[in-house]
């Protein structure tokens, strides 16, 4: 489980029971008749909030919370109470005020509080899950396991709410008849390239205990290479788990964690309210650009104002790419007979006095106006404001593990290849040192340069056909 989200999770659930347990013991005093003026009470309510954070916090009772069953969290809730209850009644007569709490007042906190907290646990966990499921938090995960582990992995893993499994390997199907040297897996060792790179999944938990040494590593330096976040499966003794610095995955298993580049969640979650905000701003302009240039587009060639194309975003997600159309609608039949006369060397295409680009669309691309619509991708969370360029998923079918890496973050309207001159670069491997070169060296700091340099770019008309 993610480090961060889990400590999001418990400190919600801390919050959660304290304020529920305080509420519901001045429920009780109410149900017993006792005046509820807050004063009088300050000094329970202060053991309630202490005990609460307590056994939340250092006991670490919600560590497993998302994945416990029904019965599970009653029993944790009962738990919890039983220690609040006896904790509280502790304190209070060593501290010469327990006349303070009446036997029926704790009775009726006690069992109002369990009743109160199972279904406060229930509604937490109801909306996690619809959060998870509705916005597409899951990550999508593959597991790969040796034969000798395999069904059991299959069998015990739990994924909780944290990740959707879209696909189970055993490590035997990724691996040719190659040989092993020197502790180094070489490209006709490992058959990973054909067999996930074009698959979508964000993080890999590799279980193969009984596989050598090498292969093992050759599996993670792979999905490294992709910029996929690999949970590697460890043995770890009962006793050393609360104190051994693993993490948890499927409840059963304890993981290293590998990754080339890991962000800040507070980074994140500044770049992603800045794409909001620059989304809301954009969709704006979208629309009052949107007055003028529909009817200019429509009178020009038939087709529709909205080009839509599907493209391959963070990790292999396909999505919906919006841009005005600047093209004849019979613009990707054509390019066949045109490939001959590309200019780029790779997976892209390029050429100069694209008969498929309409006079509009001349216009259009020379001054960017027809990107736009994608400020839509943005505010749908599909892209950003910043980041790498969308392939298409013909482009996506091509890639090896090194250009997987590009798709490790989300794409962006506009990215380092854009303000490097874009139409000046030959060569798609140009574009891809380009963008790892970014998400090696992201920064919410580079992101604002880029968008400046974007601008101005944008002005002078520079790179752009």
């Amino acid at each position: 489980m993610n480090r961060h989200n889990r400590r999001i999770r418990v400190t919600v659930l801390w919050l959660a029971d304290m304020i529920v347990s305080v509420l519901i013991y001045l429920l009780a005093r109410r149900l017993r008749g006792t005046s509820l003026q807050l004063a009088d009470h300050r000094t329970i309510l202060a053991m309630i909030m202490m005990i609460s954070t307590i056994i939340s916090l250092l006991l670490k009772l919600n560590e497993n919370f998302m994945g416990r069953s029904r019965l599970d969290e009653f029993l944790s809730v009962l738990k919890y109470n039983v220690i609040m209850i006896v904790s509280l009644i502790i304190l209070m007569y060593a501290g010469h005020i327990s006349g303070s709490l009446s036997r029926l007042v704790a009775v009726y906190f006690f069992f109002l509080n369990i009743v109160a907290m199972t279904v406060e646990r229930y509604v937490i966990k109801r909306i996690a899950h619809r959060m998870f499921k509705s916005s597409g938090n899951k990550r999508k995960l593959i597991i790969i396991a040796d034969e000798a582990n395999y069904d059991d992995v299959r069998k015990n893993f739990n994924p909780a709410y944290t990740f959707d499994i879209v696909g189970w390997f055993r490590a035997s199907q990724l691996f040719t008849n190659g040989k092993v040297k020197d502790d180094t897996i070489t490209a006709e060792t490992m058959d990973i390239s054909s067999a996930l790179v074009t698959n979508e999944f964000d993080d890999v938990f590799i279980y193969a205990p009984t596989l050598p040494k090498a292969q093992v590593n050759g599996l993670v330096q792979h999905f490294a290479t992709m910029g996929v976040r690999t949970h590697l499966g460890v043995d770890v003794p009962s006793y050393m788990g609360q104190n051994a610095s693993f993490s948890d995955i499927g409840m059963n298993y304890s993981s290293i964690n590998y990754s080339e580049k890991v962000f800040s969640p507070g980074d994140l979650a500044v770049k992603r309210l800045f794409d909001i905000l620059g989304g809301i701003i954009g969709m704006v302009f979208t629309a009052i650009i949107f007055i003028f240039l529909a009817p200019a587009i429509k009178l020009d060639s038939p087709g529709p104002v909205i080009f839509s194309q599907t493209r391959v975003g963070r990790n292999g997600k396909r999505f919906k790419f919006y841009k005005f159309r600047s093209m004849y609608i019979d613009a990707e039949e054509r390019k066949k007979d045109l490939m001959k006369q590309n200019q780029v060397n790779g997976l892209m295409f390029k050429m100069d006095d694209d008969p498929r680009i309409t006079k509009v669309g001349k216009f259009i691309r020379k001054t960017s106006l027809d990107e736009f619509p994608q400020f839509w991708n943005v505010l749908k969370g599909d892209m950003s404001l910043v980041g790498t360029r969308p392939p298409t998923e013909d482009e996506f079918q091509h890639y090896n593990e090194y250009y997987r890496k590009r798709l490790s973050i989300k794409p962006g309207i506009t990215g380092l290849w854009q303000v490097s001159g874009r139409s000046d670069i030959k060569d798609f491997d140009e574009v891809v040192k380009l963008d790892i070169k970014y998400i090696d060296n992201w920064s919410i700091t580079e992101d604002f340069r880029i968008l400046l340099k974007t601008i101005a770019v944008v002005f002078k008309h520079k790179g752009a056909e």
